[in-house]
């Protein structure tokens, strides 16, 4: 038996099916199950980091796989109750082995794979201690020193990993949200008719106002710019304060004359986008279009209206990620701020 973590918001439930996907392919007479957990959990207990719009695999995609609620039956209400009586949200969200662990108690000998939290080991290696310092007391010298490093085990990136196939491993174990299926060689390739088949978007739900976006889009030579600030502002600040944006749109330019910018953003990121177009590496000269009307429960159309320009700028985000990966353009120019990032260019 196999047990896989889904949660955050729709991009990371998505690479975390293709997590799940990929263990079934691996180990094709073994029963896989999804832990749901985060999201019943939520339901009861406001946690401190959002769920966005819950589960949505279903709801968009009309995924039904077996859950741990299905395995456990009328156990699953005390499972619930003890992970919230551990307020694991304030230990680095380290559910898994309270999870791993009550499964045991029930005879099930799970070994688990997510024994470090949903952000890392309590225990900072010395490395990274450096690098967080000199991030906090230089920025400018870390972001020089980190991209060139990049730079050097660049060519060793494309060497395929076969870490989520789990090779060699016993067949019950507990894993999932490591999210590198964005990364380069982790193997995607592998299981993208499986991911295509399953990630199909549901055009009949399409409004009115995205259908005649598509068409207008699909005719011209556009590039769009995922601009996420808000939750995600923190991880993505670099992108705004150091020159990623104004060097992948100055590229695409260049190679694609492209001058029709798509930008999707939050209402609140509107004015603020329009007053720092430089950051952007726009102009007055360039046709600018902004989409904020996808929101809420509707949002995931934006994933799809950016898979349907010709090529795509994207920050540390899985949701914009996977604009790149539907995008069917033979010759599209795919950008992101971080080598590692399975795109066509990173700057």
């Amino acid at each position: 038996m196999i047990i896989v973590r889904i949660e955050s918001g729709l991009g990371n439930q998505m690479l975390d099916f293709a997590e799940y996907l990929a263990v079934k392919k691996a180990f094709p007479n073994v029963s896989v199950y999804a832990d749901l957990t985060i999201f019943d959990i939520n339901q009861k207990v406001n946690l401190p980091i959002s769920q966005w719009n819950g589960y949505e695999l279903n709801s968009i995609f009309g995924i039904n796989i077996l859950t741990l609620k299905d395995l456990l039956g009328s156990d699953y209400d005390n499972l619930i109750d003890r992970l919230i009586e551990s307020q694991f949200w304030d230990n680095d969200w380290r559910y898994a082995p309270i999870i791993v662990g009550y499964l045991n108690e029930k005879g099930y000998c799970i070994e688990n794979m997510c024994a470090l939290g949903t952000n890392g080991p309590s225990k900072v290696p010395f490395s990274k201690k450096v690098l967080g310092l000199l991030r906090e007391k230089n920025y400018y010298l870390y972001r020089y020193g980190y991209t060139n490093i990049c730079r050097m085990i660049a060519p060793y990136l494309n060497r395929n990993k076969l870490s989520l196939y789990y090779p060699g491993k016993t067949d019950n174990f507990y894993c999932g949200q490591t999210l590198n299926f964005m990364m380069k060689g982790y193997g995607i390739e592998k299981i993208k008719n499986e991911l295509m088949q399953s990630f199909e978007f549901p055009i009949s739900g399409l409004s009115e106002r995205n259908r005649k976006f598509i068409e207008k889009i699909e005719k011209k030579n556009c590039t769009s710019i995922h601009v996420r600030r808000g939750d995600f502002l923190v991880k993505n600040d670099f992108c705004y304060r150091f020159g990623y944006f104004s060097r992948a749109v100055k590229y695409i330019k260049k190679r694609c004359g492209c001058k029709i910018f798509i930008i999707f953003c939050d209402n609140e990121s509107v004015s603020w986008v329009k007053e720092n177009l430089s950051i952007f590496g726009l102009s007055s000269t360039d046709h600018i279009h902004f989409v904020t009307w996808n929101t809420g429960k509707q949002s995931f159309w934006d994933m799809y209206l950016m898979s349907k320009c010709r090529n795509n700028v994207v920050t540390q985000s899985s949701f914009g990620w996977w604009a790149t990966f539907f995008n069917s353009n033979k010759n599209k120019i795919t950008c992101s701020p971080d080598v590692r990032i399975n795109t066509t260019n990173w700057f």
